[in-house]
């Protein structure tokens, strides 16, 4: 082990006099000033906002639906056969519980997305069944 030599240094806990206290104010400065240099703070990092770009539109000429919201919502489409057959499923259900309707899906010529679905009602069944 290293010996290190400390002659003439005694260590007291309070200096003897009550006045000697006030005179032996230690501020040390320098601590703050090398934990600073010692432990980096970390940088902020700037946020970037970004604006909302308008959403592109497109829209059919003959039903006026928006044919990008369509594709992504995955709106049915006549050229889809899983599409179509789903369509016809719900015709086909809906006609089961109403039994006096005909459903019938309605196509658009251009965009080829589904626009409405054509009920019809026949009254004289109806009417025979109150």
């Amino acid at each position: 082990m290293c010996e290190k030599n400390f002659e003439g240094k005694i260590m007291s806990l309070l200096p003897t006099d009550s006045d000697d206290i006030n005179d032996e104010t230690i501020v040390d400065s320098d601590i703050t000033d090398d934990i600073e240099e010692i432990v980096e703070k970390p940088k902020k990092k700037k946020r970037s906002y970004k604006r909302k770009s308008k959403a592109k539109t497109k829209y059919c000429k003959t039903c006026g639906q928006d044919i990008l919201e369509n594709e992504r919502r995955n709106g049915f489409m006549y050229k889809d056969t899983y599409h179509q057959l789903r369509a016809k499923d719900y015709c086909e259900d809906h006609e089961r519980v109403y039994s006096e309707h005909k459903c019938k899906p309605n196509w658009c010529g251009d965009c080829g997305y589904l626009t409405k679905y054509d009920i019809t009602v026949d009254w004289d069944k109806k009417e025979k069944n109150w």
